[in-house]
């Protein structure tokens, strides 16, 4: 399916309102776009929006419809938008721990309500990723221009699939104040759990170089769990590799996914599978294999100039054994120093864990709407909710960094000069 419509948009604060003609094409399937036309128009670091990526998304996702818009100025593309329709059953996990307080009570019954209601989300970005997943612009545009062409792809789709509820998901820290512009169209911002990325040393040219920086507290429980992990074997799957492990993967992530206290929607059973063979070297998949049995595995792929980790799974009763998903955390800083990457992005789970590592927390908050006008005024109360309130826990596990000692010798040499020239007589 193809819907064309031809909008005319007003912009800006001051009293010369400028007037900007664009088109917007909205497709129903990721086949219908030329995918070609659409890869080439990427940034460098948005491959989670990458056409061959997209794809496996809605090939198996009966819960789940993705809708693609493409934006023209004149006859040139301004912008790319990545939709996901999500109709939400029991999405809200109620705990079933005995010796509740009265807030965790008074939330379950909130939560009971929710899961009651039929929720329809139009969801601007991707339910299944932490990070600005849902569109991508031309550079050079100004805030209102690519806000305003935002929200009006956000209007076509609701008159299209009829939301009851709508998010524009995890804008990036730097694009924020563009993204509030967003509440003049009624969104409400909402504060959602941060998202963990460890910032790499231009130092570290080695993991031991990584393993140095730690302070002695953090260095020596680092190499203690690295130490449990030693008896697995790793490997970085293939495709094949992935179809013959396919029931144990999604058997692994379901064993994790499924004590979550709030899924949107959960990936199909053939999530990873089709991953990894419409995506084969950008998607990677490395297993964890304890006696030749997979026991644990993480999905991850290289995204410009940051390594982006994914979902990841693994069989419990091995996790306080080997240390197992602490090993697989210390793997993504081996794997983030070897590809040469600047950042790490961990997500927005196991925020003390992560900071045990050197990952800092960065808010990448989003911006809701809701017909109804009660979840629409108060919904911003439930994303606080489902925080894991560990984020005054953070730690600081690195030394103190040293002044780059080049400077200090440009320095030296620098006053040097100043003290050898001869002085001029007047």
């Amino acid at each position: 399916m193809k819907t064309c419509a031809i909008k005319t948009f007003l912009f800006g604060t001051n009293t010369l309102t400028k007037t900007l003609p664009i088109t917007i094409e909205v497709y129903d399937s990721i086949t219908q776009v030329d995918n070609h036309h659409w890869n080439q128009f990427l940034p460098e670091n948005k491959q989670f929006l990458n056409a061959s990526y997209l794809r496996a998304i809605e090939l198996h996702h009966n819960d789940l419809k993705s809708y693609y818009a493409m934006i023209y100025h004149d006859s040139d593309l301004m912008g790319l938008v990545y939709f996901q329709v999500i109709d939400i059953h029991n999405g809200l996990r109620i705990n079933d721990k005995h010796d509740k307080d009265f807030k965790e009570k008074v939330a379950d019954l909130v939560k009971s309500g929710i899961n009651k209601l039929s929720v329809r989300l139009l969801l601007c970005g991707n339910a299944f990723i932490t990070g600005d997943y849902g569109f991508a612009f031309k550079s050079g545009l100004s805030d209102d221009v690519v806000v305003t062409a935002l929200n009006q792809a956000m209007e076509m789709l609701q008159d299209l699939v009829k939301p009851t509820t709508a998010l524009i998901k995890d804008w990036h820290p730097d694009d924020l104040e563009a993204g509030r512009l967003l509440t003049d169209q009624d969104f409400k911002e909402v504060h959602m759990q941060p998202n963990m990325i460890l910032e790499m040393w231009d130092e570290w040219k080695t993991f031991e170089d990584y393993l140095a920086c730690l302070t002695s507290k953090y260095r020596k429980n680092a190499k203690r769990l690295i130490k449990k992990g030693t008896e697995l074997e790793r490997r970085k799957l293939s495709v094949q590799e992935v179809i013959e492990q396919n029931d144990q993967i999604y058997t692994l992530f379901k064993n994790i996914s499924d004590n979550a206290d709030f899924n949107l929607t959960t990936p199909a059973y053939d999530y990873f599978l089709e991953c990894k063979k419409n995506a084969p070297d950008l998607f990677q998949i490395m297993g964890y294999y304890y006696e030749n049995k997979l026991i644990g595995f993480i999905s991850y792929l290289v995204n410009g100039d940051h390594l982006e980790t994914h979902f990841i799974g693994y069989e419990k009763e091995h996790n306080q054994q080997f240390a197992l998903y602490t090993n697989v955390l210390y793997d993504q800083v081996k794997i983030g120093i070897e590809a040469g990457v600047k950042a790490i992005y961990f997500g927005r789970t196991a925020l003390e864990i992560k900071s045990n590592l050197g990952a800092v927390g960065k808010e990448y908050n989003s911006f809701f709407w809701a017909k109804n006008p009660i979840f629409h005024r108060y919904g911003s109360v439930l994303f606080e909710r489902l925080k894991d309130g560990n984020e005054g826990r953070l730690r600081h596990p690195f030394k103190e960094r040293e002044p780059k000692k080049v400077n200090e010798a440009k320095e030296v040499k620098k006053v040097e000069k100043v003290k050898e020239e001869p002085i001029k007589k007047v």
